[in-house]
């Protein structure tokens, strides 16, 4: 519960010049990320508390009800604060536009925003387009995270896709990745530039950062080691529950 509070606090107004300061964390919304597991620590401690409550002062129904009563009061008016919360946060961040989960700009997370660098709002008005280096407007099509186009010449194009570390562009007649590079648009847009004028046609695509795959790594090292434990336990006291029931 005490994590749970700082993290709340964390995410309110009064940390945001943090979150404006160091521009890797603020782009993807960390204060979000930590009013979403402070939410979820908050609830597992009242959770146990309660539960601890019941167990040492031998709870009887009619206060286990009250008890639940006032808990649900106490979500109820942490739900409200936060929407408010939220509201606060949104409003002192000087967000340009908010993202839902289903946002066609960003890598599809909930509570997005487009950053403040994002100052070309052609990722508007050019959802299914590129934009050459010459300003001409490249149609393209657009495949979940992916977007393909063919160029013009032009020495860069900018992607109606939002910067994040993970995008790469390639020839999706070779594969190769040769004469291609990811770059900042300046604007808050993935940029593609081209120093090979023989590709005809490329692709942009987010495949995640180096992080996230060790992260999805260890995910799921954790989660066999949880199963495997859990079942460690349960035959452990199959057997010794089979050897109590056996007569010497």
């Amino acid at each position: 519960m005490i994590y749970g509070i700082l993290f709340a606090l964390l995410s309110t107004e009064f940390f945001k010049g943090v979150w404006q300061t160091i521009e890797p964390y603020f782009n993807i919304q960390f204060p979000w990320r930590l009013l979403d597991i402070a939410t979820i620590l908050l609830a597992v401690g009242i959770g146990l508390w309660a539960t601890c409550l019941v167990e040492k002062y031998q709870i009887k129904n009619d206060d286990y009800k009250i008890i639940l009563s006032i808990l649900l009061l106490l979500v109820t008016n942490f739900y409200f604060d936060t929407q408010r919360l939220n509201y606060i946060v949104s409003q002192t961040m000087d967000v340009k536009k908010e993202e839902l989960y289903d946002n066609l700009y960003s890598i599809g997370f909930a509570f997005e925003y487009l950053p403040q660098s994002l100052t070309d709002y052609s990722i508007f008005n050019h959802a299914d387009s590129a934009l050459g280096s010459d300003g001409a407007v490249i149609d393209g099509t657009k495949d979940g995270l992916s977007f393909t186009f063919k160029t013009d010449g032009s020495t860069y194009y900018d992607i109606p896709f939002i910067i994040y570390k993970g995008y790469t562009a390639f020839d999706p007649a070779t594969l190769s990745t040769d004469g291609l590079a990811i770059t900042d648009s300046g604007n808050g847009l993935v940029r593609v530039t081209v120093s090979d004028t023989s590709i005809a046609e490329i692709t942009v695509t987010y495949q995640n950062t180096t992080a996230q795959h060790v992260s999805y790594l260890i995910s799921g090292a954790a989660a066999l080691g949880t199963l495997g434990f859990l079942v460690y336990q349960f035959r452990k006291k199959s057997r010794k529950a089979d050897s109590e029931k056996t007569p010497v």
